[in-house]
């Protein structure tokens, strides 16, 4: 993933070009156009480079904004103020902050709506600020020491210019294993952290501060409007959102897997960009396949699908390591192998990403009962783990266990206090917000940024203030969000959700009704006693595609993690080799599923050689996007 790259030194920098060389070579791929801003001087290297996806006048990404000051801007910003929805150039956009800047300071960001991070840097006093926007959906690591601060978009760049060995952080990639993601500011790499959702980085006189602007508030202003006047006002926010995004004249392709989200995108683009693709992922026969191809046909869309059996993640296993830089599974990079093919269609991919804080799906009834802050944040931990924890015994040692497990417990709870709202399933989903949706859905949007640009309206600001806002009782169940798809689109109503095989109602109440007997039939088959299909519930089949098909369909697979037990990057301090080994033996014939967890294994397999036991500067052959293509290519034949 191209982005921002940067170093800011407490002493003069002997030769800041070569290290601009560093962050060169480190962030090139091969069939990959960049656009490249660079600033050098005794004291600061900033490297931006961008693939050049945007509008022709995204070189312009920098500025000189007077008194020695230079702003760098990556990603795009839509807002400038709350309702302000003027969609300006990028050589505007940059100017306009410049300006903002000078009157504002460190309040740039407060009325921001957008994806990026932003950097102001005044050779004069020679330091740093750094905005990241709501969500940080641009990441942004750091890392500092007796030199000064490397900071940037990619892990690997400060890996590439930092001076001394590499370590591991062992809470870090627990966190991974235990949550699916990260907490806070940890990665797997020791003293490399990520700047938070809404942070605001600060270097002076060789001192490091990181505060937090507002970006999220809660409260119910909305009692006195009717459901149909929040679903009024929220299809407009949607569709407005979407326009930004697209502008006039992007060429869309959009991810549509006949769930809730994905829907809720496809009908918020405007029709006269009709017909455009979309784009569903699964097997023939399978629900996704079947109810996304309806889809696109009811809506007037082409469609193209992807098999999972040809493009099987586990084929670019390195790939998907380099760009996501273990912040994702394998399993989450499954566009990779076919983004060529959706290039052909689309230069952007719209998808229905953090549709769940939207629509409350993450909201649990029993989020409900009364209970302390601590109380709570314990049993969220123990619901969210439950599965996992007795399976960290087949990856890692007993010691390692006992010795960094305990932190990873804490951190999870901690993570609750600095979130603190009056209800604390309010806590809850600005913790969803801040942590899991960040730190796992937004992870794998690097993996094909090279060719590819994700468009994201469910990230846009001002929806996540009106949605926040909305009063519980038409959150819980997604009871006012799948009115809001039924009023919007009434050209598929007749299609089920893919997730539940349940038609949507017209209505919050009918809507309720259905949600309610959802979870008694959740509670009643968790009991012991068989499913009951009631009339609401359409009869498709189920894709037998899970994760374990996709390793097992890929042989090669099993042997390199078989190479990675073996090796010297499997430390015994850390990874319990017996047990891999019976893991790998237990899958492979067929006793028990451990796809998840193996995907888990395979991906640190490669990513642990690249960033930790290794000084990678620059990517590896098997990981360049020609050789992705050309692997698959001949598996294909």
């Amino acid at each position: 993933m191209p982005g921002i790259s940067g170093f800011i030194s407490r002493e003069p920098i002997a030769e800041p070009e070569k290290l601009a060389a560093v962050y060169d070579r480190v962030h090139a791929l091969d069939n990959a156009t960049y656009v490249k801003t660079c600033l050098t001087d005794r004291h600061a290297v900033i490297h931006l480079l961008r693939t050049g996806l945007l509008d022709e006048d995204s070189r312009t990404q920098q500025t000189a904004i007077g008194n020695g000051c230079h702003l760098f801007l990556e990603g795009e910003v839509f807002d400038f103020g709350v309702g302000n929805d003027i969609r300006l150039s990028t050589r505007e956009t940059v100017a306009k902050l410049g300006a903002m800047f000078l009157a504002s300071g460190g309040r740039l960001a407060d009325n921001l709506n957008g994806e990026y991070n932003i950097v102001v840097y005044d050779s004069n006093a020679q330091s740093l600020l750094l905005f990241a926007d709501h969500l940080s959906t641009q990441p942004m690591y750091y890392k500092q020491d007796a030199r000064g601060l490397h900071f940037g978009s990619e892990k690997k760049s400060l890996l590439a210019a930092a001076t001394g060995s590499v370590d591991l952080d062992p809470v870090g990639l627990l966190q991974i294993f235990h949550h699916r993601h990260y907490v806070g500011d940890r990665t797997f790499i020791k003293d490399i952290k990520r700047l938070p959702p809404g942070g605001i980085l600060e270097y002076r006189n060789g001192k490091l501060q990181i505060r937090r602007s507002v970006t999220v508030e809660f409260g119910e202003p909305f009692g006195s409007k009717s459901p149909r006047m929040l679903l009024e006002e929220w299809a407009d926010l949607l569709q407005t959102a979407t326009t930004k995004r697209l502008g006039d004249n992007r060429k869309v392709a959009i991810s549509l897997s006949a769930g809730l989200d994905s829907r809720t995108i496809a009908l918020s683009i405007d029709k006269q960009k009709r017909p455009l693709w979309a784009r569903t992922r699964g097997v023939e026969g399978s629900d996704e396949l079947v109810l996304g191809r309806r889809i696109a046909t009811q809506l007037g869309f082409e469609h193209m699908t992807e098999d999972p059996v040809i493009c099987n993640p586990s084929k670019a296993l390195d790939a998907i390591a380099w760009r996501t830089e273990g912040e994702a599974t394998i399993f989450n990079g499954p566009t990779l192998l076919n983004h060529e093919a959706i290039k052909s269609h689309g230069d952007f991919l719209a998808g229905g990403y953090l549709g769940d804080v939207c629509s409350g799906s993450h909201i649990d009834p029993r989020m409900l009962v009364p209970m302390s802050l601590d109380a709570f944040a314990q049993r969220v931990y123990n619901w969210y783990v439950t599965s996992n924890a007795q399976r960290l015994r087949a990856v890692f040692t007993q010691d390692f266990l006992e010795t960094y497990l305990p932190s990873v417990r804490s951190e999870f709870i901690d993570s609750y206090t600095p979130l603190r709202q009056e209800r604390n399933v309010d806590t809850h989903q600005l913790w969803d917000l801040n942590h899991r949706q960040t730190r796992m859905t937004m992870a794998a949007a690097p993996a094909d940024s090279h060719i590819l640009q994700r468009v994201s309206p469910f990230y846009d600001r001002n929806i996540i203030q009106f949605v926040t806002r909305i009063p519980l009782r038409f959150r819980i169940g997604q009871v006012l969000y799948k009115s809001l798809i039924y009023q919007m689109g009434p050209e598929i109503r007749d299609v089920p959700n893919s997730n539940t095989l349940h038609l949507l109602k017209p209505g919050v109440g009918a809507n309720r009704i259905d949600y309610l007997a959802n979870l008694g039939q959740r509670l009643w088959s968790k009991a012991g006693f068989p499913q009951i299909l009631g009339a609401h519930r359409v009869p498709y089949l189920r894709s037998s595609e899970t994760k374990s098909d996709m390793l097992l369909l890929n042989p090669a697979f099993r042997t390199r993690l078989q190479n990675f037990i073996d090796s010297e990057f499997c430390d015994p301090a850390v990874f319990d080799k017996v047990a891999l080994r019976a893991l790998l033996q237990e899958h492979y014939t067929l006793q028990r599923d451990n796809g998840g967890l193996l995907g888990l294994v395979g991906t640190f397999a490669a990513a642990l050689p690249m960033f930790v036991y290794s000084k990678t500067l620059a990517c590896p052959e098997n990981a360049q996007p020609g050789y992705t293509a050309q692997r698959v290519l001949r598996d294909r034949s």
